[in-house]
């Protein structure tokens, strides 16, 4: 009895073998849940129900790498699909978490949340969106989006409930890096075996969109991509936590950031090559080391010429790629031309959230973009391109929710960047520091992908937030020790 209220008022990760040997439990029943498909909720309600239903009230952390890897599977994780929304691996091993946490708090007798001060905003945020949904066009389908978005922020509260030590942010991240790498390791074997991601059929026929991108485990190349800046990011980070004395773990560091942006290379996501730029930038002023910007270029160009010995073609697509960013129109010819096709689509779905702002300075309603586009569709928009999302989340809040959602945003986009800096400043030692300066720059780093990717339910993105509210908790008021 003792031993289990131990274990309970002071959480910390299994050591040593046990560690491995729970890892190698739940990566199993991955494996048998793939294999046998068609009985995976029976399989997962018997195994996790039966014979972990008194481990995990105590030890809910331990569902962190199963959580983080059902995020990567996308598609390939779909237990359940519906017109509205899918039932995916994340939804069982997520909710699992909530709940679990949860039963781990009534058995510690500690029902308190911690005060953040990020609930408020966030609150505002999302009830701005329920509200919208209200008298939306899509009031169902905004609905939904209010739902998993809700469940999102409860997962984000969630990670500062569950890691309250070094110790657990380290176990944390060490998964997030190890299924980076094993994404990076699967996107680049797919651009070697030309088994890689095209645009749809009619859409490549129509602008010649024929560059190739690798997805790892996702559908969708930009979401593979913002998963692997993400491990881009804190990786670079850690890389100025290692103390002196420990050059090893700064080449294994090294190594492993090159790896990682040899996937991020070939997903072809030049958003995320910016947003990746943008984040290591911002360690690298807030950690005074510029010249880790430095080699983080320097690696980049030296994949770059890897790849250009291989194949000059693919090197020459990264170039092109990357210049279109900064060339966002190019005059009276789209045709033929996936790079400026790409760039000035986006602007031109911001002009129309912009003239459905003027319209309705309330907003259209969650979801409503995609309804009313045609409506505001700018004159000079391609008739072929069958693109109706938007892909700038700001211009996508200002259109479907106006003025106020628009300012719910940037208050809770100043609260977060706000305490990241005050966890910087607060961080005493060297590694959590580290930590605390690679999560801002990640949440900044997503700042920048969504001006080009509207993916606000990115469950890395709530995750990471998350892990940054925790270790703002952590060195809160007293620093940190390790």
């Amino acid at each position: 009895m003792n031993t289990l209220a131990l274990a309970l008022d002071e959480p910390a990760p299994l050591e040593g073998w046990r560690l491995w040997a729970f890892v190698a439990l739940e990566l199993a029943l991955v494996v048998l849940g793939v294999v046998f498909y068609q009985h995976i909720l029976l399989l997962m309600a018997v195994v996790l129900g039966v014979g972990l239903f008194f481990f995990l009230p105590a030890m809910p952390y331990v569902l962190l790498p199963l959580v983080f890897l059902a995020s990567t599977l996308d598609l390939s994780g779909i237990l359940i699909k519906t017109e509205l929304f899918n039932i995916t691996y994340f939804h069982l091993f997520g909710g699992g978490l909530i709940l679990f946490t949860l039963a781990h708090m009534l058995y510690r007798g500690d029902t308190s949340f911690p005060r953040l001060p990020i609930i408020l905003p966030l609150f505002f945020f999302i009830a701005s969106m329920g509200l919208s949904s209200i008298h939306s066009p899509s009031a169902l389908e905004g609905l939904v989006y209010t739902i998993r978005a809700f469940l999102l922020s409860v997962l984000l509260i969630v990670m500062v409930v569950l890691i309250r030590s070094p110790r657990m942010a380290g176990w944390a991240i060490f998964w997030l890096l190890a299924l980076g790498i094993a994404m990076s390791i699967i996107g680049i074997v797919q651009t070697v075996t030309e088994q890689v991601y095209f645009l749809p059929a009619e859409f490549v026929n129509l602008v010649g969109a024929t560059t190739p991108r690798a997805t790892g485990l996702y559908h969708n190349p930009n979401e593979y991509a913002a998963f692997l800046m993400t491990c881009i990011i804190l990786a670079s980070a850690l890389m100025l936590g290692a103390q002196k004395g420990r050059a090893w773990l700064r080449v294994v560091l090294g190594f492993v950031v090159l790896v990682l942006m040899a996937g991020l290379i070939v997903s072809f996501s030049r958003s995320n090559w910016l947003a990746t730029l943008v984040g290591v930038g911002l360690i690298a002023i807030l950690s005074r080391r510029v010249k880790l910007m430095l080699w983080v270029l320097a690696a980049g160009l030296a994949i770059l010429g890897i790849i250009a010995l291989l194949s000059s073609n693919i090197a020459e697509l990264v170039v092109s790629r990357f210049e279109s960013i900064f060339k966002i129109f190019r005059p009276k010819e789209f045709f033929g031309s996936d790079v400026y096709v790409s760039s000035s689509v986006r602007v031109l779905l911001v002009v129309a959230s912009w003239h459905m702002f003027l319209d309705h300075p309330f907003g259209i309603g969650t979801r409503g973009f995609p309804k009313v586009f045609e409506q505001y569709k700018p004159p000079n928009y391609p008739i072929w391109v069958p693109v109706r999302e938007n892909h700038t989340l700001q211009a996508e809040i200002l259109a479907e929710r106006g003025i106020i959602g628009i300012l719910i945003y940037i208050w809770l986009v100043y609260v977060v960047v706000k305490s990241g800096v005050q966890a910087v400043r607060w961080a005493e030692e060297p590694y959590i520091k580290a930590v605390a300066v690679g999560l801002l720059g990640v949440f900044v780093g997503y700042q920048v992908n969504f001006l080009f990717n509207a993916g606000l339910l990115n469950n890395f993105f709530w995750m990471t937030t998350g892990l940054l509210f925790a270790v703002r908790e952590i060195v809160r008021d007293e620093g940190c020790t390790s």
